[in-house]
């Protein structure tokens, strides 16, 4: 049976449970690619940070008898018996390349649509009803790892699993100015390890580029944001104080954004006393 009906769309959900234990690839963050976009919004294979593309990064994991593989809005999800997700690909990934740095979900998609059809094929999962999520799935992608790290990992043991939290955890701080309102916005970003200078810049970019997309409506009101828009740096906190963001919501791109608006006499040098009543302490 081949998945016509998936070929077109993930906007309905199918199910499928696993019969034998079958290697799959659960997202786990995501690492700069080697393409970025020119000022004609080609490929290229050099440019600056704000350019560059990701990779999004993958481990080596097991889905094993009774989970189930569900196609949901997004992409393929595993889910175990106890109703947690997680998103995976069942085809092993590639990374993003000139030829398909605006294609590659595409691909990815077809090349997990061609794998499920070889694991129904062969027995390996069979169409089932869909079973319920017991909480919503945790964003993927919101780990960054430097550029050389594998684009697979091995799979890990419990007591690697277990050790795998972020080692630290940056947030910048950034107030943005549009159309006469201005914001604050906490952009939090959790490293696999100690971040180089490099990444943090490279991080500050993209959180950047989340406050922007806040801002804007839709993707095609994203170039009228970036033109009126002005979005200051104040400060990056490491540590403890990085750790006392909370409850943000995470956004597309992986980062974790919080904003809060300014009222008019907030608006000037007072940021500071807006940030305290948001709960969180500054410092360089």
């Amino acid at each position: 049976m081949t998945h016509s009906s998936l070929r077109t769309t993930l906007d309905s959900q199918h199910a499928f449970t696993v019969v034998r234990d079958v290697t799959v690839y659960a997202a786990i963050g995501r690492r700069p690619a080697q393409v970025y976009v020119d000022a004609d919004m080609k490929a290229a294979p050099s440019g600056t940070a704000a350019q560059r593309l990701w990779d999004v990064v993958f481990e080596e994991t097991t889905a094993k008898a009774s989970d189930q593989i569900q196609s949901r809005p997004g992409g393929f999800f595993l889910v175990d018996r106890e109703g947690q997700g997680r998103l995976v690909q069942l085809a092993r990934p590639t990374p993003r390349t000139l030829d398909t740095a605006f294609s590659q979900a595409r691909l990815a998609l077809e090349a997990d649509l061609d794998r499920l059809d070889e694991l129904e094929a062969t027995g390996v999962v069979i169409v089932a009803p869909s079973r319920r999520l017991r909480q919503p799935v945790a964003p993927a992608a919101k780990t960054l790892f430097p550029e050389d790290h594998p684009l697979v990992r091995p799979g890990r043991t419990p007591a690697e699993t277990e050790q795998s939290a972020p080692t630290e955890r940056v947030v910048f701080t950034l107030r943005s100015y549009a159309d006469g309102d201005e914001s604050l916005h906490f952009v939090c970003v959790d490293f696999a390890a100690p971040p180089s200078d490099a990444q943090i810049s490279h991080a500050l970019t993209a959180a950047k580029g989340a406050v922007l997309r806040g801002i804007a409506r839709d993707e095609a009101d994203l170039g009228h944001a970036t033109a009126l828009c002005d979005v200051w740096h104040l400060a990056t906190l490491r540590g403890p104080d990085a750790f006392a963001v909370t409850n943000a919501a995470p956004t597309t791109n992986g980062l974790r954004v919080e904003s809060h608006a300014l009222a008019p006499y907030q608006a000037t040098d007072a940021w500071e006393d807006a940030a305290v009543a948001a709960g969180v302490a500054y410092g360089e």
